[in-house]
């Protein structure tokens, strides 16, 4: 238009306010842009605000860590949970400061994200427990949260070490004594199907003992409860010092115990009657108790497990033959006879061994309670 009009052409006016029209619109729409542009970049930058104050004001610890396993970024919490500065575990590799016992599900997660991000898929988040060092150099349970992540993968990591001790405590409260701490009743009798379940020919049959207090009542009535469960405290500690680490000691209820006794001690019911012996003279030793000196005795009942018994059998026969030790003058030592010794049946030659009376002190122990 400009050259048609030098050369003496006819100006057409509506060629020309079309003209100035264009670079008005490019000039309207470059501003559109630019708006769009400034408002894009507000909103990112909002959101990286609020992405940023979530990410450090929570107490989980969020770790972005690359494919290849290297520390991209942690957030501010990793320094109170684990007592690491965030700015000295950047570049670090996977695995940080896990246990050497959970590595493998650890791992096993993030090579699965690995070949998920390989394969161009974006499964769910794996979820692992592990332990952790502490920078204190104490062990910390943690559980976490593997996703995917435009850089890798993403770890929310969160300290569950308290939640664990009180489950552990819990069930500790439910298979133990809250006096002495001994296994219970119930766990009592799981250790000993188990004995049971893992006998073979090579495998001597385990041995239970029953075991009762003589005496306990009368100092529990005259000396009062305080003075009763600090001797039940007492003989739980000796009946523990009386047999090895492998065997287990319970306390049934009261001022009845049991203890299971397997390997070398149920090869022959000799054996199992020295251990028998041990505990009895323990638990008639004197007990210094609140400045006083408490006695009592105990009535100990024997059995061996034969093949096909069950452990409430094999517990009713021991508590059978500490009734019988009762019966002949307590403080004594008393081993069930089976079935067929009794109705004059020829036992097999395991029941024949196991059958053979155990003898005791024909004196029964003292006691009461002395100044």
């Amino acid at each position: 238009m400009t050259a048609h009009t030098m050369v003496g052409g006819r100006t057409d006016m509506v060629l020309l306010v079309l003209a100035g029209l264009l670079p008005i619109s490019l000039g309207i729409r470059q501003g559109i842009i630019h708006a769009d542009h400034l408002r894009i970049t507000r909103e990112a930058t909002t959101r990286e605000a609020l992405y940023r104050a979530l990410v450090d004001g929570t107490r989980d610890v969020i770790t972005i860590v690359s494919l290849d396993g290297r520390v991209l970024y942690v957030s501010p919490a990793a320094h109170h949970v684990f007592g690491y500065r965030p700015e000295d575990l950047l570049g670090a590799r996977l695995p940080l400061y896990c246990h050497p016992d959970d590595l493998t599900p650890l791992m096993q997660a993030v090579e699965t994200l690995r070949q998920e991000a390989a394969s161009g898929i974006r499964g769910p988040g794996r979820r692992v427990s592990c332990r952790v060092r502490h920078a204190d150099g104490r062990w910390r349970h943690v559980e976490s949260t593997v996703s995917h992540h435009t850089e890798g993968m993403i770890f929310s990591s969160r300290d569950v070490t308290d939640r664990v001790i009180q489950r552990e405590q819990l069930e500790h409260l439910a298979f133990h004594d809250a006096l002495t701490g001994l296994p219970n009743r119930a766990l009592f009798a799981d250790r000993v199907a188990h004995a049971l379940r893992k006998r073979t020919t090579r495998v001597a049959p385990p041995a239970v003992l029953f075991v009762d207090l003589d005496g306990f009542k009368a100092v529990n009535d005259s000396a009062g409860h305080a003075v009763g469960d600090a001797l039940l405290i007492h003989a739980a500690r000796r009946l523990q010092a009386s047999v090895r680490a492998e065997d287990t000691v319970a306390r049934l209820g009261g001022d009845e115990f049991a203890a299971l006794l397997e390997g070398e001690a149920g090869t022959h019911p000799s054996r199992a009657n020295d251990v028998a012996e041990r505990i009895l003279s323990a638990l008639t030793q004197p007990y210094q108790i609140a400045g006083k000196e408490a006695h009592v005795s105990a009535s100990i009942g024997m059995t061996l497990a034969l093949p096909g018994v069950t452990p409430d059998e094999l517990l009713r026969q021991a508590d059978e033959a500490m009734y019988e030790a009762k019966r002949a003058g307590k403080g004594r030592i008393r081993m069930h006879i089976p079935q067929s010794r009794r109705t004059g049946h020829s036992p097999s030659p395991e029941a024949r061994q196991t059958a053979t009376p155990l003898q005791a002190s024909d004196e029964p122990a003292a006691h009461g309670l002395g100044q």
